[in-house]
């Protein structure tokens, strides 16, 4: 061997090798390929390694090849890797045959590193453990080694690989060893009778089995070394990062640039190749990725003025919502009530569009005297009216081509314009499930509470519903009403009680049937609309005498609005657009506006929501129901009814009128229901 004194470089003995190890492992500085366990392992052996001056390495051409192998095993694998790179001469002696036993005991110089299996060449071992992450057949980079099958192979190559040679297990990649296992047991258990040949068939399992043993144990073995190696560098790279992403703070500061753009995106700027893996910014670094951490940094602050003038609009639409509820409120006829308006309606109104879309910086303040002089136009009531006409014809357009013909408030008036509110984004729903609304006023009420424009048109929210329309139709005619005509304010001025002929005893109640309004029918009926509920596919109903209804309205009280949180101050929007209950704002007025006795109406005022008061109705027809009135109660108090139940009357008579004999003159019996009218 002839080796030329000129040509002998060990770059080992020298300074630290990180940037060539980087331009070795990643050809075209492709980070991708980037083996950067070889980059903490090179780290780590030049820390142990003392600093040497260079020597005269003149007699080593004459050295015997046997003795420069033994010298060379001597070598940490990374360094015989680079030893084969020197020239020609070691790249052909380290690649021969006769070195394997060099690269194999260059594997105990350092007792962490997986040992060289028997079926893996050295030379192949160490190229597996510390090569670049390149596939081995196609050269696709960021591919990681698979310690089972002793190679590097992207998934594509995984899955088109002909066969895999796995340590003992020569198979086809369409098939696991278990599958392999499998033919292997089949044939042995076919040959079982045959003595010598079974043997050798259990003999060749056995070894098997022993054999992927320990390729699977290899394999656990140089996962945890590769991780644990892993985790350091991470680690010890995190701490690199933070340090120089300081600096890249400190210097995109100094030029001008805001703290948050700077630091909202660094996941942008931390992936900048040219901050990998360095110990500390430089100029010369700073120059050559500033042009690539510029573009970032004012992507991130375009993104950021768009955020910061999305929210000075959200803000500002807030705040022409709370100011427009209590002077632009409508009130709701024959009720306490009043509509708020629309909220994505009244942001759309021109002159508030134009101050919520001014193009400065300044936001809007409830006191601003423009929001007050735009809200005080005619011309606001009139958008809004116009809204409302406008969602009238559409929820007019869904009822039946009879009801659509007639004029949308007059038709929207009817008790037989039923529909079902959809759900938030206004997907398609089943017949008979949702929530039932009937008529414009709970229409409205639905709109206004969802606090936010409809993704499209009204009939994507809302939906006319049959069931609920024959529904009104049949308590219509139980109330001698045309059901063509009938109008909701008909219905309700009526107030009578019905009763579901289809609900046996004691299902809506442990005691009997439930009395309930007419808008109660209609929901009961949507609801119990099923095809398990096959009783309820017809609708019956019976409706309660004057007596019985008398007695019912007795006991369920008056509609209580008090305890739901829709009730606001009149002389402030503290409590718009989110409402509060009445004792909380009679509580602030009191306390806030100094008003001792406030007045509804004058002093706080209850908006119309699509909630109504929770309430137990009053239940007849069971195991007692109350069918009969005392006489001398009827004859005292003639206005007030009160039925009583068999077993109750006679001890109310004796105790409350101080009878000692109690007969059947005492007490009139009282049919709770009509006849049913088909």
């Amino acid at each position: 061997m002839t080796v030329s004194p000129d040509e002998i470089v060990f770059p080992f003995n020298g300074d630290d090798l990180s940037a060539e190890l980087l331009d070795w492992a990643a050809p075209a500085r492709n980070l991708e390929n980037v083996n950067y366990i070889t980059v903490a392992t090179w780290k780590s052996l030049r820390i142990s390694h003392p600093k040497c001056p260079p020597r005269d390495l003149s007699k080593l051409q004459t050295t015997q090849l046997d003795a420069i192998l033994e010298i060379l095993s001597y070598l940490h694998p990374i360094e015989l890797m680079q030893v084969s790179r020197i020239n020609k001469t070691f790249h052909e002696i380290l690649h021969s045959p006769i070195a394997d036993a060099t690269w194999r005991n260059s594997f105990h110089i350092d007792n962490a590193l997986p040992r060289c299996p028997v079926q893996s060449s050295g030379q192949r071992w160490a190229k597996l453990l510390f090569g670049p992450r390149i596939c081995d057949d196609c050269g696709k980079p960021n591919t990681d080694a698979d310690y089972t099958i002793q190679r590097r192979l992207c998934a594509l190559c995984m899955k088109k690989h002909i066969r895999l040679h796995v340590p003992g297990y020569p198979i086809e990649s369409d098939f696991l060893p278990e599958f392999y296992e499998c033919h292997i047991a089949a044939e042995f258990y076919e040959f079982h009778e045959a003595g010598e040949l079974g043997a050798k068939f259990r003999s060749f399992l056995d070894s098997e089995k022993a054999l992927r043993k320990e390729t699977r144990d290899l394999a656990d073995r140089c996962d945890q070394w590769a991780c644990g190696i892993s985790a350091a560098s991470e680690q010890e790279y995190a701490a690199m990062l933070w340090k120089v992403m300081r600096s890249v703070e400190k210097r995109l500061s100094a030029e001008g640039w805001d703290d948050w753009d700077i630091c909202n995106d660094w996941s942008g700027i931390d992936n900048t190749s040219l901050l990998y893996r360095i110990p500390r910014l430089t100029s010369r670094r700073w120059n050559r990725a500033r042009p690539h951490i510029i573009p970032i940094v004012s992507y991130a602050k375009a993104q950021r003025l768009v955020r910061e003038r999305e929210l000075l609009i959200s803000k500002r639409a807030d705040a022409v919502r709370r100011a427009a509820i209590l002077p632009l409120r409508t009130r709701v006829a024959d009720s306490q009530h009043a509509h708020y308006p629309p909220p994505h309606t009244i942001t759309a109104f021109p002159p508030l569009a134009q101050l919520i879309n001014d193009p400065s910086d300044t936001p809007l303040a409830a006191e601003d005297p423009r929001l007050h002089s735009a809200l005080a136009l005619p011309d606001a009531r009139t958008f809004i009216a116009a809204w409302c006409a406008e969602t009238q014809a559409r929820l007019a357009a869904l009822l039946p081509a009879a009801d659509a013909a007639a004029d949308p408030p007059q038709a929207l008036e009817r008790a037989t314009s039923v529909f079902v509110a959809l759900g938030e984004g206004g997907w398609s729903v089943p017949a008979g499930t949702g929530v039932p609304v009937i008529g414009w006023a709970e229409v409205r009420a639905i709109v206004n509470w969802r606090h936010r424009p409809p993704d499209g048109d009204s009939e994507r929210h809302f939906q006319f519903s049959a069931l609920g329309s024959a529904s009104s139709c049949a308590l219509a005619v139980q109330l001698e009403m045309d059901p063509a005509y009938a109008t909701i304010a008909q219905m309700d001025a009526a107030d009578a009680r019905f009763v579901c002929a289809n609900c046996p005893s004691g299902m809506s109640g442990r005691q009997g049937r439930a009395a309930l309004r007419w808008r109660e029918c209609v929901s009961h009926d949507i609801e119990h609309n099923s095809a398990s509920a096959v009783s309820h596919h017809t609708r019956s109903w019976r409706r309660l005498t004057p007596l019985a209804t008398e007695d019912v309205r007795r006991r369920e009280g008056e509609d209580d609005y008090s305890l739901l949180h829709m009730w606001a101050c009149t002389a402030c929007n503290d409590y718009v657009p989110g409402f509060a209950q009445r004792t909380d704002v009679v509580e602030h007025v009191r306390t806030r506006h100094n008003i001792q006795q406030p007045v509804d109406g004058e002093h706080l005022v209850s908006f119309k929501l699509a909630e109504h008061p929770r309430r137990r109705p009053a239940l007849v027809e069971g195991t007692h129901p109350g069918r009969f009135r005392c006489n001398r109660c009827a004859h005292d108090h003639p206005n007030v009814v009160r039925l009583f139940a068999r077993r109750s009357i006679i001890p109310h008579i004796a105790n409350r009128h101080l009878r000692d004999v109690v007969g059947e003159d005492d007490w009139t019996e009282v049919e709770p229901l009509t006849e049913r009218l088909l």
